[in-house]
């Protein structure tokens, strides 16, 4: 036997493992930060674009987002090109954003409009321009895409989108951790009967307090994971699953055995900075109601959360992934096992820009 694992050897135990930075950093030019500036990445609810600029924090880079009064969405790089001032006190004018410093109007893809205080013969805004993002509203959501602008991908739809009888309203959620760890808890069923269900109370329905048979596989292009539940309930056999796809994003099953085979809601674990991470979410009007009740009773258990602590996920695939730009294809996903289809991905025409 080790001396660590003799009983009271807390003195060779305590050290806190080192962060894996390739999985959990995400700034600019970090490998793990540059792979989802490679897909559309939510970074704000639309409701929260009002007459005034958001300042927002995303990968790393603080931005601002706005709605202009001609209704077109902006994310632009939060200081002004010009002497640096924060946008978030600019002026929303009826085509893109003016900064509150020296007027300088910015469109909403960082061409620079107006340079009033220049000499009328000015050029300077020919020769500069602000950062900016492609953005665009889905579902209550703003989405921006941070990578090269020569590489911009398709806007991902999925059919669960538009599945029948099912009202997509958007959540947001805000955690005190790194994104890795919000991303785990997608694939981590085992919580949900302890969590959800005995450690605290019944937060979703009776059924989740009974352990259920777990399964889990990769998708068959490699590009993800999924888990399968299997709980007898009555005299029924309830069998849910989970999906994540890399690099950020995962599809959570209905928590109800009532309710009709559908997603619970579709999320992204956006990463804010090292210890900060936003969960943004187009779920159904249910599934909302009820991540907000699990969110409210189990927030206790988010304090103190320690990004520090490495977690594993497959570096292969995130390798994988990387050589990739875009989401998986059009098709139908099966278990390897030969179960039903668990979801169905498909790239479809983009929504109208903002």
């Amino acid at each position: 036997m080790k001396i660590w694992q003799k009983p009271n050897s807390g003195y060779y135990l305590r050290d806190v493992p080192s962060p894996d930075a390739e999985l959990t950093r995400t700034d600019p030019n970090t490998p793990m930060g540059e792979l989802m500036r490679r897909f559309w990445q939510p970074v704000c609810l639309a409701a929260e674009l009002t007459d005034l600029p958001l300042a927002i924090r995303i990968l790393g880079e603080d931005l601002v987002a706005f709605r202009d009064k001609g209704g077109r969405i902006g994310v632009l790089a939060r200081h002004c090109t010009h002497r640096g001032t924060s946008l978030e006190y600019g002026i929303i004018s009826e085509r893109g954003l003016r900064c509150c410093y020296h007027g300088w109007l910015f469109d909403t893809d960082g061409t620079i409009l107006e340079t009033p205080g220049e000499p009328p013969a000015s050029r300077l805004k020919e020769r500069c321009m602000q950062g900016a993002y492609p953005a665009r509203e889905y579902e209550g959501l703003i989405f921006a895409y941070m990578g090269p602008p020569e590489q911009l991908p398709e806007f991902p739809l999925l059919d669960t989108y538009a599945a029948r009888g099912n009202r997509m309203v958007p959540y947001s959620v805000q955690y005190p951790c790194n994104w890795l760890q919000v991303k785990e808890n997608f694939v981590d069923p085992a919580h949900a009967y302890f969590l959800h269900s005995n450690i605290t109370t019944v937060q979703f329905s009776d059924a989740w307090a009974q352990q259920p048979t777990y399964d889990f596989a990769e998708t068959p292009d490699g590009q993800g994971m999924y888990y399968i539940t299997v709980r007898r309930v009555d005299d029924r056999v309830w069998v849910r699953s989970n999906h994540i796809w890399l690099p950020n994003c995962g599809q959570v099953g209905a928590c109800s055995k009532r309710r009709k085979p559908r997603n619970f809601f579709i999320g992204s674990a956006s990463p804010v900075g090292q210890c900060r991470s936003m969960t943004r979410i187009a779920g159904s009007s249910a599934g909302v109601t009820s991540m907000m009740r699990s969110t409210r009773s189990t927030k206790a258990n988010l304090k103190n959360a320690d990004a520090t602590r490495s977690i594993f996920m497959a570096k292969p695939a995130i390798a994988a992934m990387s050589r990739s730009s875009g989401f998986p294809a059009t098709g139908t996903h099966r278990a390897a096992s030969g179960r039903s289809p668990f979801t169905r991905l498909s790239i479809a025409a983009p929504p109208t820009s903002g």
